[in-house]
């Protein structure tokens, strides 16, 4: 049996994949979410609406499966070619990624609001879960057994097998689902893990949403003091 990756333990806190050498070209993805299925929903800035949109194409997801460590070169290749022999099945597979993306957001941002998600976001994932659980075999491991997926088989989207069982721990396992944030910038959307020791994390970067969120709020108190200061006309 062929495969594209090299045995996963599911049950590792962190399921993460290391990133690839890049593409020259290709945008670089941000892998900083703490678990692959928030890595994905991370392809834009915000969902609702969509903003800044980082699968721009079949092309774009592509790279993101290569970044993430869920394709290998080989699979890509021929990812590739079935693109250019297949555009309209390639046109598909990016608009049901993006699709799941949605539903993944959907069921995060809830969760991080302590309540359920939309029961169509969840079929979403179970359904996109159903196929990917195909992709999954056991193969020996030292000491004992391993899960390896075998993604050189199946649709344009197959390699986002990995991304839905990554959902599918998080949703399953308390401890994590009850660390599962969405930025408090206003203009961002970023899903994350906290693993911070007090559990109130609430940027998905200090050095970017949370530098610019307190520099707001500087600015409107200052302003705010300012007019306060300032004598009423009369």
């Amino acid at each position: 049996m062929q495969t594209s990756a090299a045995p996963t333990n599911l049950s590792r806190s962190d399921d993460r994949l290391v990133m690839t050498e890049e593409h020259p070209g290709h945008p670089e993805f941000d892998f900083s979410g703490g678990a692959l299925c928030l890595d994905f929903c991370n392809t834009a800035s915000t969902h609702v609406p969509l903003v800044n949109e980082r699968l721009v194409d079949y092309a774009a997801l592509l790279e993101w499966g290569a970044q993430a460590g869920v394709l290998d070169e080989r699979t890509r290749g021929g990812l590739e070619a079935a693109a250019i022999r297949e555009p309209s099945a390639a046109a598909e597979a990016l608009a049901g990624a993006r699709e799941f993306r949605l539903a993944l957001y959907e069921l995060f941002s809830a969760a991080a609001a302590g309540r359920h998600g939309p029961p169509i976001a969840l079929e979403t994932l179970d359904r996109t879960l159903h196929r990917a659980l195909g992709h999954l075999h056991l193969v020996p491991s030292a000491p004992g057994y391993a899960w390896q997926w075998d993604l050189v088989r199946g649709g344009l989207d197959r390699f986002l097998a990995p991304v839905a069982a990554s959902a599918a721990l998080v949703l399953t396992s308390p401890e994590r689902l009850a660390r599962v944030r969405v930025c408090d910038a206003e203009t961002c959307q970023w899903t994350f893990l906290d693993r911070s020791r007090n559990g109130r994390r609430r940027w998905c970067d200090m050095s970017s949403c949370g530098n610019r969120a307190k520099a707001k709020r500087h600015y409107e108190r200052t302003r705010a003091a300012s007019g306060a200061d300032r004598p009423s006309p009369g």
